[in-house]
């Protein structure tokens, strides 16, 4: 295997144990029986390591392994041997090669899918609404990079957005399809549709205070005059 093709084989490894990361953050605290547990582990993390076994370092797929045995078939010890494999997957996919940054994520989900659709101009400028960006343990997100050119009722941050901060946008009030369930979001409204490949380990987005991770979900922004959009790593 040539070493363009082993770091494409590592980087959609990567994708496939951050999107197994993102099931396994929703399970911790769920599992009552071991039986659970390992039923859990054998739909979503068993074929990850059949098919990326080569690709994850043995040191790696050691600790995986050893994260997932229980020691302690209670609640709380399903719920702690949870916790452990969350850091070691993390400590993993830092380990493989990034593919798509999340500074080309983020905003280009939320916000581009949003306004690049044949709108009414006068409508879009008149009633845009609030998105407010929180950055919570993230790599530093670009909001402008993805807007070559201006849109009606669309005004970004124009600084990026650090681990720890925030900002505030403004967006047409319309609205969309946001499709997580596989490693990727998906996005469409109209007939436009747009695909980000998630890379973060353990990145969740937290919309209005629901998680849209691993769900298909319809956004209406005209809803309400202001959103809150948080942006979860680690």
């Amino acid at each position: 295997m040539s070493d363009n093709e082993d770091s494409k084989k590592k980087k959609k490894a990567r994708k496939a144990l951050v999107v197994f990361l993102g099931r396994l953050r929703k399970t911790c605290g769920i599992c009552d029986k071991a039986q659970d547990w390992y039923d859990f582990l054998k739909q979503n993390l068993d074929p990850v390591i059949s098919e990326f076994g080569n690709e994850i370092p043995d040191e790696f797929k050691k600790r995986i392994e050893d994260a997932r045995k229980l020691t302690d078939s209670t609640k709380e010890g399903i719920n702690r041997a949870c916790q452990t494999l969350q850091k070691d997957i993390s400590k993993t996919i830092k380990s493989l090669p990034k593919g798509f940054g999340l500074g080309s994520i983020v905003l280009g989900g939320f916000i581009v899918s949003a306004v690049a659709v044949g709108v009414a101009v006068t409508y879009l400028s008149f009633a845009s609404v609030k998105v407010v960006i929180k950055n919570q343990g993230c790599e530093t997100i670009n909001t402008v990079a993805w807007m070559p050119v201006k849109f009606p009722g669309l005004e970004l941050p124009n600084e990026p957005i650090p681990s720890g901060g925030s900002a505030t946008a403004k967006v047409p009030p319309l609205t969309f399809m946001v499709d997580s369930t596989g490693g990727s979001v998906k996005l469409s409204a109209f007939s436009l549709n747009m695909k980000f490949d998630l890379t973060e380990p353990g990145i969740d987005f937290i919309f209005n205070g629901s998680s849209l991770l691993g769900n298909l979900t319809e956004i209406n922004l005209g809803q309400r005059p202001q959103h809150e959009l948080v942006v979860k790593c680690g």
